[in-house]
């Protein structure tokens, strides 16, 4: 198949002919398709006349149909299970939030998926023979990415977080023990000078509530209020994530306040919030950075007299 734009293979059918094709529509939207080998026809699953999202895809081992993660007709990420036969999406997962890094284990019994909550990863699985959702094991704070072991009930774990730069784990479902398998180097540092970013919500002067990650230093190493560096991510459609961040903690161990802002645009928040700078709206998240500094100026430990704004690709657009 050749065609214009962005067609994109994402995931085979097991035993079978059909492979799944993203299609390109926008900075946060894709359609499906299906895609059978054999004969070349490329057939559409999913044009909504709103974009939205479709992601994660996971086969059942019998190539009957698959689970995905997508926003289509919604605001947030839903776990949802699209069946061959009947040609019907069902939606088994809706929460507030977006659902990301769905797995499913190679026999197809286990089902893994995670939730962002403001950033940070909630970690979620259920045995598909009896329904029944498990207990997760309790790892560190952070962003999380996943994988299933092709032949075993063990679920690879990367952990990415602010003290935390990418360890892994493996959760072996079956018995219930968690490993560690991967403790990522420190180089010397001491864990405990890392800062834990706290999240913050607030209005912006139009009535629409920004968000971001604000990082401390140490009072007790630093008194009075402290300088200011507002750090702007990529993207746009992107999120600042409480994930491992070198240069931040380096500023925050110098005494410099960061808040690495989620302005309007930015994912994690509903799909209205990241469509809200499309276009002739690009100005409105740069102004979003106005009511940013605003804001923190009512922080008691923050100086906003002495800020400064870095980012880049789309970060150094809006710095």
């Amino acid at each position: 198949f050749e065609g214009e734009f962005g067609f994109f293979p994402v995931a085979w059918q097991p035993g079978g002919k059909l492979v799944l094709v993203s299609e390109t529509r926008g900075e946060d939207g894709n359609d499906l398709h299906t895609l059978d080998v054999g004969t070349g026809e490329m057939k559409p699953l999913f044009q909504p006349e709103v974009s939205a999202a479709f992601t994660d895809f996971e086969w059942l081992p019998d190539g009957s149909g698959f689970y995905l993660a997508t926003n289509v007709d919604r605001e947030f990420m839903a776990l949802a299970f699209y069946s061959l036969s009947d040609g019907e999406m069902t939606f088994l997962e809706t929460p507030e939030q977006d659902v990301e890094s769905v797995e499913l284990s190679g026999d197809g019994r286990y089902l893994s998926w995670a939730t962002n909550d403001d950033g940070y990863s909630v970690l979620h699985a259920m045995d598909r023979s009896t329904g029944e959702r498990l207990e997760t094991p309790e790892l560190p704070p952070g962003a999380y990415s996943t994988r299933f072991a092709k032949n075993a009930s063990l679920l690879g774990i990367r952990v990415n977080g602010p003290a935390t730069p990418g360890d892994v784990f493996t959760w072996n479902i079956e018995s219930g023990e968690l490993t560690h398998p991967v403790e990522s180097s420190l180089a010397g540092l001491d864990p405990a000078q890392f800062a834990m970013p706290k999240s913050l919500s607030y209005t912006a002067r139009d009535g629409v509530e920004l968000h971001g990650l604000l990082y401390l230093p140490d009072p007790k190493k630093f008194s009075g209020k402290r300088p200011l560096v507002v750090q702007v991510h990529g993207g746009p459609t992107a999120q600042s994530r409480p994930v491992f961040r070198q240069v931040e903690q380096y500023l925050v161990n110098q005494g410099i306040a960061v808040f690495a802002v989620n302005v309007r645009g930015s994912t994690g928040y509903g799909k209205t919030y990241a469509r809200l700078d499309n276009q002739e709206k690009r100005l409105d998240s740069v102004r979003d950075l106005v009511d940013t500094v605003e804001f923190l100026g009512g922080h008691v430990s923050l100086d906003t007299g002495r800020a400064a704004v870095m980012g880049g690709s789309y970060g150094g657009y809006m710095v």
